[in-house]
């Protein structure tokens, strides 16, 4: 059902997308990694957020690609930006993993495929890491899905309490509805056993939700909270409660919270329609969210380009939640369909990715990254700022999954699209960071020029050659230290001489040489592996010439 909207959103919303500025220059982005070979072997089209541990280690999945019949893959960059893929799907261990990744104390990572398993209805795994650095990750089916009414289909991520136990959606199967369900997977009581699956809420009955896309969020109290991408009274979508049981062994109840209804004239609900991202819940217990499409309407032809909504939760004895729309899409230069999860910053400020944006020409533009700050009352609008924007310079385009906050405020995620390959053709997709570059705690590294082209003759004594330069350009004493310096092709090779310790306002120049060993265009990135990136790289664009090409 994701593909199917997202595919009815883009291509309603191609019509009419431009190309904007980002609102803030001092905000830029990184890719960390262009998910793609000439045979997809490192996966291809990312479709959720990105886990970053504590070490900050990136890890991902891949919803194709991979070593074993496109099945998909989970793949890892190391803090020093070592990227590689550990693990790959073959269909009988999972397919077609669109979630993200929790993680527990060992290091194991746990998450869902939508597809493959022992009834091909997709699967819950955990990945063990391996024994000793270098070795191999083993992977667990912990449950397969569709063997019966226990859901087929888990697309979002999961969660865990505090005893292990894994909580998640599927969003279809659980009965003659097909509507999907809400399950708890618990641990075996001892190490060679089995997990057991329970059906905690199996939608379909009149008036309730339907097609659950997204996983959940639990309270301090062990109730759980999602989203349905349909149903309910008005049939456009619903945020729902699970409250526990009283007892052990009893049943949960459901609540519905928020209906996405009183549609107006155009056929849209002015609170939005189609919510298929997760939730974020605040310290106070408010329920931060997105819709796909749906709002006010803006513009002439008015556009329906989505929402962010919070939803407090009652006052003390009531039953009732309050809504509040925190902003409508669809004003001119602004996003347009956000689908992935809101990430919230120490001051309470939310980000989160459109996979569109809106306007008036008919430019190709791939999404934004949008920062929403509190307005200044409680139902005023919050105010949006644009600090980047997609599918220029071939950075990605269709950042659908999310995004991941780390402690310095730094924002990772992926895209489903885009990206630079070998060959200078369009990728399947990219993990990015975009960072505010000015903070005063990191050293700033300026590498020019962003795009180098270089002639070279096959055979030839004399290969192509230019110079990149690296300048420490913080304001501040602080030193850039330079670990690493590399290209990603054979074609292309670079020195090391600048490799150490960098003084601010120092710089140092990189030779990078061109070998061609057949005729044709090639493009590589060089990579700058350094503290003013942590856990990133810093590039520029390579770009190779056979003098025989004309």
């Amino acid at each position: 059902m994701r593909n199917l909207l997202a595919t009815m959103l883009v291509s309603t919303l191609a019509m009419i997308l431009s190309t904007v500025s980002p609102g803030i220059c001092s905000f830029y982005e990184h890719i960390l990694w262009s998910l793609e070979t000439s045979n997809g072997s490192n996966g291809i089209f990312p479709q959720s957020s990105v886990l970053l541990d504590q070490a900050g280690n990136i890890f991902g999945t891949a919803w194709e690609g991979g070593a074993y019949d496109s099945s998909g893959a989970v793949f890892e960059i190391s803090a020093t930006g070592n990227k590689s893929v550990i693990w790959n799907f073959n269909g009988q261990n999972g397919a077609a993993p669109e979630g993200g990744l929790i993680t527990d104390e060992s290091g194991a990572l746990y998450g869902t495929t939508s597809g493959g398993g022992a009834f091909a209805g997709g699967t819950v795994f955990r990945l063990m890491p391996p024994a000793a650095p270098g070795g191999e990750w083993t992977e667990s089916v912990l449950w397969s899905f569709g063997n019966g009414d226990d859901g087929k289909g888990p697309i979002g991520s999961l969660i865990a309490d505090a005893n292990g136990n894994l909580f998640g959606t599927t969003e279809f199967g659980g009965g003659s509805h097909n509507n999907g369900v809400v399950y708890e997977l618990s641990p075996p009581p001892s190490a060679d056993g089995n997990w057991s699956e329970s059906v905690l809420w199996t939608f379909g009955n009149p008036g309730d939700g339907a097609l659950p896309h997204a996983g959940l969020v639990m309270d301090q109290n062990g109730d759980l909270y999602g989203t349905t991408q349909l149903g309910g009274p008005s049939y456009f979508g619903t945020v729902f409660e699970l409250t526990a049981p009283s007892s052990q062994g009893g049943s949960w109840s459901e609540s519905i919270i928020w209906d996405f209804g009183d549609v107006n004239i155009s056929g849209y609900s002015p609170n939005g329609n189609y919510p298929v991202g997760p939730l974020l819940m605040d310290r106070q217990g408010n329920l931060y969210g997105t819709t796909q499409a749906g709002g006010p309407g803006i513009g002439k032809p008015p556009l329906f380009a989505g929402t962010v909504f919070r939803l407090s939760p009652p006052s003390s004895g009531g039953e009732t939640w309050n809504p509040s729309v925190l902003w409508k899409f669809g004003a001119g230069g602004g996003g347009a369909g956000p689908m992935g999860n809101l990430v919230m910053d120490a001051n309470g400020n939310l980000y989160g990715t459109t996979v569109g944006v809106s306007g008036t020409k008919a430019t190709p533009a791939g999404g934004i990254l949008f920062e929403l700050s509190p307005g200044p009352g409680d139902n005023a609008l919050w105010s949006e700022t644009t600090l980047w924007v997609f599918g220029r310079y071939l950075d990605g385009s269709g950042p659908g999954g999310g995004l991941t906050i780390d402690k310095m405020g730094n924002l990772y995620g992926t895209t489903v699209l885009g990206g630079l390959t070998a060959r200078s053709t369009e990728g399947s997709g990219t993990v990015f960071e975009v960072s505010n570059v000015s903070a005063p705690s990191r050293a700033t590294l300026e590498i020019s020029p962003k795009t180098s082209q270089i002639r070279a003759t096959i055979g030839s004594a004399t290969p192509g050659k230019t110079i990149v330069t690296l300048r420490n350009v913080t304001s501040y004493k602080a030193v850039v230290s330079i670990t690493g310096i590399n290209t990603e092709t054979t074609a292309f090779t670079a020195s090391q001489n600048c490799v150490g310790s960098l003084a601010p306002g120092k710089s140092c120049k990189v030779t990078v040489t061109f070998t061609p060993s057949e005729p044709g265009r090639f493009a590589d990135i060089l990579n700058v592996i350094s503290n003013a990136k942590i856990g990133a790289l810093q590039k520029t664009q390579l770009i190779g010439i056979e003098k025989s090409v004309k």
